[in-house]
């Protein structure tokens, strides 16, 4: 840019509101081109646009006549920087500093690519994808019914109140003052009263970053409620009789295959969310769209606010904006008969659901009692 505004002030250009869209045009064009001599290769910089070339060479050991030639000086895709750094220090001083009324700095001509057969050109606009309401409706009511498992009311609550994405329910921690010392200890605080866990810390680096939330506790929501007491309670006197181990700090504990004081894994979380879901709505659900399904409720907020409650929830800035305006897509949850079948063949004990589901259609049980 310095370059730039020399070669403006010997053009006696003083100020920014002189700089025309010519000017600009009429640098990029000397910029790529210059002067050189075919017996001794001395350069020389051309001045203006359609200058007629020296006829003496200025080097003192060649002084041939008429030897200069029009070379290029910068190649194409430099030319092409120089205009795109003009282009936005032009647009900042007339956006944001209110310096000129218009961009002078000519847009960028991009060459246009050839089109390769077979290759799909066309983009598809951004989508995500929900349950229908009344699935997630009955699925918030089940959370607070004191007869449903512990263990798959917390995941519930976790994925629709909070949004916790996968990784997060597999890392989120307890307390340290609400762990047991040893096994068959009480701790110090009990988790139903302090209402909060911890995320694991991480180190976040470049390439290496994902979505989630780290660094800050999760407070439990909404701490008025007698429901939300009962559950943790429940929770943890499950919990405490799954544990091998008082040195695991994460909130989710596995069975005997799972490691002593690491993190559960993905399979376990997949089929607390299938039984829970087959045995309340007689549908089975997933995680992922579960989730996305929380998320656009934060995001039904609307504008500033919805982006600072996804922003909350661990999304990115590009992220968060997504779901304010992709598109839609309804997907209707699968079946309960291949769940059946395949919690059969594992030897678990057989997973009970509805007669009819929750969009009045008989399940494999209604039809089999029929």
């Amino acid at each position: 840019m310095g370059d730039f505004w020399k070669w403006c002030a010997r053009r006696g250009l003083t100020s920014f509101a002189d700089v025309e869209a010519v000017h600009l045009q009429e640098y990029l064009h000397l910029l790529g081109l210059k002067w050189k001599c075919r017996y001794c290769l001395y350069t020389q910089n051309l001045t203006t646009r359609g200058e007629t070339p020296p006829t003496v060479c200025e080097n003192s050991k060649c002084r041939a006549l008429n030897s200069f030639e029009k070379v290029i000086r910068c190649v194409e895709r430099s030319v092409d920087a120089h205009r795109a750094r003009f282009r936005v220090f032009f647009g900042w001083l007339k956006e944001v500093e209110e310096g000129i009324e218009k961009n002078p700095a000519p847009v960028d001509r991009r060459r246009k690519r050839k089109r390769k057969r077979g290759r799909r050109t066309r983009k598809y606009p951004a989508t995500i994808q929900y349950y229908e309401w009344q699935i997630i409706a009955v699925l918030l009511k089940a959370i607070e019914d004191p007869t449903m498992p512990a263990e798959e009311a917390m995941m519930l609550y976790l994925l629709l109140y909070h949004a916790c994405y996968k990784k997060e329910l597999q890392t989120i921690r307890i307390p340290s003052q609400c762990r047991p010392p040893t096994l068959g200890v009480e701790p110090p605080e009990s988790l139903e009263d302090v209402l909060y866990l911890e995320w694991e810390p991480r180190q976040l680096s470049r390439g290496m970053q994902s979505l989630g939330r780290s660094g800050q506790r999760l407070q439990l929501e909404p701490r008025d409620e007698p429901w939300l007491r009962d559950l943790i309670r429940r929770f943890m006197k499950e919990r405490n009789q799954k544990l091998r181990t008082s040195q695991n700090p994460y909130l989710f504990v596995g069975t005997k295959s799972s490691p002593r004081s690491g993190p559960v894994s993905d399979q376990h979380f997949n089929r607390l969310v299938e039984r829970a879901t087959a045995r309340i709505t007689g549908r089975i659900c997933t995680i992922s769209i579960l989730g996305k399904c929380s998320r656009l409720l934060y995001a039904e907020f609307g504008g500033h606010e919805g982006i600072r409650h996804l922003r909350e929830l661990g999304l990115g800035e590009q992220h968060a904006r997504v779901y304010t305006w992709a598109k839609r897509v309804r997907v209707v949850p699968k079946q309960t008969g291949p769940i059946q079948n395949q919690y059969a063949r594992r030897g678990s004990p057989r997973l009970t659901v509805p007669s009819v589901d929750i969009f009045g259609i008989p399940t494999d049980a209604g039809l089999g009692q029929n």
